[in-house]
């Protein structure tokens, strides 16, 4: 009776969400409460086995809650608050080519990284950005 309880928990949330690594995880936690191996759901959703044992410990201590992601925090932007906001108004409102990128009219993560170190001398990776 709990496991059925529990796998309509699951099913609840996951027509609710719309955040994807969440249904994925109570998918897997789902298929586990339905007699599927750890390393069947793994492969459902495309991860391994350990990552959904970790995924049925979260779910045990915590239930959905033990599923969401935390934010990752990432190392801190070097950015000040200020020069974020002059970035995001450059890229919202002018294009590559008139802040002096030749000849671009679309602006992409390798221009934003070069304007970035051009304006304020910090050097970020694409991902980074």
């Amino acid at each position: 009776m709990e496991t059925e309880r529990q796998i309509r928990e699951l099913e609840k949330a996951m027509t609710t969400t719309d955040n994807r690594r969440l249904y994925e995880r109570c998918l897997a936690v789902k298929l586990v409460l339905e007699g599927h191996t750890r390393k069947e759901a793994g492969h459902t959703i495309g991860r391994d086995e350990h990552t959904v044992s970790h995924y049925m410990k979260n779910y045990c201590h915590n239930g959905i809650q033990g599923l969401v992601s935390k934010k990752q925090s990432g190392r801190p932007s070097r950015l000040t608050d200020e020069q974020e906001a002059e970035l995001v108004q450059i890229v919202a409102y002018h294009t590559p080519e008139e802040v002096g990128f030749k000849s671009r009219a679309n602006w992409t993560l390798a221009i934003v990284c070069d304007l970035i170190l051009r304006e304020w001398g910090y050097g970020y990776t694409q991902k980074g950005v």
